[in-house]
């Protein structure tokens, strides 16, 4: 009789966790191979499946867009066997911030449209800042909101997507500031009939006056800066000029 002692190595078993994160971020993979009595595993070969590898233990690796990735480790035990396993990994895409506002003229609300987009999930939530000394914030998907006064102001706009992704923008946005109408005359009284000569006195902070509107109160009327004007008939009338800016902000 012979006897020979066979011995049976035992085969790895692979497993792992991977984080699912937002694209720009390292996935973290985590090791929880086992392997029977007798044996130890001594190597690990990643595969990320974008063509990037590794031969960590517990890896992270960052991928460079968003998508599904198919990740396969292969561990090798201190005799020589191997065994693979394939897990699906996900990157999630980052929101792409947009919007678009009026130019309004002081006094009325700026309307602010978001463009955003995302390549798949959906976006859920908008957190604006307005950029003015009120610190004004919104967090509905299209808000309006009016601003104290004209001048140029710095909104931030922060989205966050389904999956918790986020990315911010800012853009400057402006407020057109009004006129400010006035003018005198070179004589409010006298006998019919009674020529006055009106001489503009508007004003604006920024901007110009590019029209003149003049309703004199007896039927009359004019569109020159300084007009004059003969009254012909007898009582008292009330003169109104509406000036038109470059931006089309209008006052009386």
């Amino acid at each position: 009789d012979t006897t020979i002692t066979v011995t049976v190595n035992p085969i790895p078993i692979p497993s792992f966790t991977a984080t699912s994160v937002c694209q720009g971020l390292p996935t973290t993979f985590t090791d929880g191979s086992t392997i029977g009595c007798g044996g130890t595993i001594t190597t690990w070969s990643w595969k990320f499946g974008d063509g990037g590898t590794s031969a960590q233990t517990n890896p992270t690796y960052t991928y460079s867009k968003a998508g599904t990735y198919n990740a396969t480790l292969t561990v090798t035990s201190s005799t020589g066997c191997d065994s693979s396993i394939t897990v699906a990994v996900i990157v999630y895409p980052i929101p792409v911030p947009a919007f678009t506002a009026n130019t309004p003229c002081a006094g009325n609300a700026t309307q602010f449209t978001d463009g955003s987009t995302i390549s798949s999930g959906s976006i859920t939530s908008w957190n604006w800042k307005f950029g003015d000394p009120a610190n004004g914030t919104s967090v509905v998907t299209n808000p309006s909101y009016t601003y104290a006064s004209a001048g140029n102001y710095t909104v931030d706009m922060v989205i966050t997507s389904n999956f918790g992704c986020k990315d911010s923008i800012k853009e400057n946005v402006s407020v057109n500031p009004n006129p400010v109408p006035d003018f005198k005359a070179d004589d409010t009284t006298g006998c019919a009939p009674l020529c006055v000569n009106f001489t503009d006195l508007t004003t604006i902070p920024s901007g110009s006056i590019t029209a003149w509107s003049w309703d004199f109160g007896d039927g009359g009327t004019s569109t020159q800066q300084n007009p004059s004007h003969c009254y012909t008939q007898v009582g008292t009338f009330t003169v109104k000029l509406t000036v038109t800016a470059n931006h089309g902000c209008m006052e009386t």
